[in-house]
């Protein structure tokens, strides 16, 4: 009899991070990749299918648009009718991080742009995939992990380093963010909820906020952080995930809350 393959879901899982995460668990073997994408009948969806595979792997497409109030919910209950009764690990990853400006220019509407995508898209996320985070631990499977990506400029503790950056209102999303994971990590035993930061690295999104900065220099290369992340996400433990040391970087390094 075939084991019950590791589910693990990504939400963004089309481009960029999203998609070198996707592809990395998807080329180990008895993964269940659930890839959340805003458009499943996209083209960078839809090849998802026909990446490298694991033996017994395989890739279940489901709707997640973070604007949404229902398709998270949806996507689960999408889950449970295929027969999907657990999951191992979520990562919330989808994010956007396209305005830039000092703290008295950050235009309202902007704020809450980020705030509905990069907080709120997580939250509702986490609140959706509990259940089967919680029915994994129940069956024994290990820690679960609820994983949000977050970002450097989301520290507060070292805030004076993210001042050159200008992203004070894509770090305050993120901020908030990184709060409700900590607190829900406390409020759930046998889960691991936390925070990852994946750097400065080269993407779409990467190169987008890199030209708006007018910054010229290398990127680092997204293999290498995909790598690094993976490696920080297995590594990390129910008793790690609540250290006071900060959030994890992607290199191991932790950043101060």
């Amino acid at each position: 009899m075939a084991s019950t393959p590791t589910v693990i879901l990504i939400t963004g899982a089309n481009r960029g991070l999203g998609r070198g995460l996707a592809e990395t668990y998807l080329a180990r073997p008895n993964v269940t990749l659930v890839a959340g994408v805003r458009d499943p009948s996209s083209a960078s969806a839809l090849s998802l299918s026909s990446a490298p595979a694991g033996a017994g792997s395989k890739v279940v497409l489901v709707k997640i648009d973070s604007q949404s109030d229902t398709d998270a919910a949806a996507a689960v209950a999408t889950l449970k009718a295929q027969g999907i009764t657990h999951i191992d690990v979520a990562i919330a990853n989808a994010g956007v991080a396209n305005i830039f400006g000092q703290v008295h220019e950050i235009a309202p509407a902007d704020q809450r742009r980020f705030v509905e995508i990069n907080t709120l898209g997580p939250l509702k996320l986490y609140a959706a995939v509990r259940p089967l985070l919680l029915a994994a631990a129940a069956a024994g499977r290990g820690t679960p992990k609820f994983v949000g990506v977050s970002t450097m400029a989301a520290t507060t503790g070292e805030v004076e380093i993210t001042v050159p950056f200008r992203n004070g209102a894509y770090g305050a999303s993120k901020a908030m963010l990184n709060h409700l994971l900590r607190r829900a990590h406390f409020e759930s035993e046998g889960i691991a909820v936390f925070a990852v930061d994946p750097g400065f690295f080269d993407s779409d999104m990467g190169k987008e906020g890199a030209s708006i900065l007018g910054y010229d220099g290398p990127l680092t290369s997204l293999e290498s952080v995909v790598a690094g992340t993976v490696q920080e996400i297995d590594n990390t433990t129910r008793e790690s995930a609540g250290s006071k040391d900060g959030y994890i970087g992607w290199e191991g390094k932790r950043l101060a809350y």
